[in-house]
């Protein structure tokens, strides 16, 4: 190959940035039942697993019957994880308080995690609104590898849902040894022409 070439290729590597992937996790493609149990799902290489709490697909959503989880039926709270293979920022979540028959009582906490450390905490100042989904934004531009979000209802007549999780991928930085070799081809690049022009 020509070392005017390789230069140019190494270059163009080392100037290409790395892009930042977003995704939201829908839980369209959640298999199963409303009310089926709901134990793990993976969507944009992003997975949801609930931690805490008796957890099911519902079909409860605002607007129409797109699928979400949800939890709180047994227990009062429920707590669920998103977590990928690398990093991520968190941008947003859909959380819902399906019951109209009483005051509002379904409050959230969301906490994002870097190796077990705690970045950011978002708590709500008051309960979620009722028969809806309410669109919660995160507050928080931290790199994390897991996202926390615990739902709590004050009533067994109380459940909650979770829907349309917002998430960004962190862009992957190339590794060391990457940047060795496009340096090479590089050097071999300007070499090859310093060669050509004599």
């Amino acid at each position: 190959m020509n070392a005017r070439i390789l230069g140019f290729l190494a270059s163009a590597l080392l100037a290409a940035p790395t892009a930042a992937i977003s995704a939201t996790i829908t839980f369209v493609d959640l298999p199963g039942n409303s009310l089926d149990v709901f134990t793990s799902y993976t969507e944009a290489n992003f997975t949801v697993t609930p931690t805490e709490g008796d957890w099911v697909k519902s079909g409860f959503s605002d607007p129409g019957d797109s699928p979400s989880i949800a939890g709180g039926f047994f227990d009062f709270t429920g707590t669920i994880e998103v977590t990928t293979t690398g990093l991520f920022t968190f941008q947003g979540v859909d959380l819902g308080d399906p019951n109209t028959a009483g005051p509002p009582d379904v409050t959230y906490e969301i906490v994002g995690l870097l190796n077990g450390a705690t970045l950011f905490t978002m708590l709500s100042g008051s309960p979620i609104a009722e028969g809806i989904f309410t669109s919660i934004a995160s507050t928080s531009t931290a790199v994390i590898d897991t996202l926390r979000i615990r739902l709590s209802a004050t009533s067994d007549l109380y459940s909650f849902n979770v829907d349309n999780i917002g998430v960004t991928a962190a862009p992957v930085p190339l590794p060391a040894a990457a940047w060795l070799l496009l340096s090479g081809l590089a050097g071999l690049g300007f070499v090859g022409r310093r060669r050509e022009t004599k």
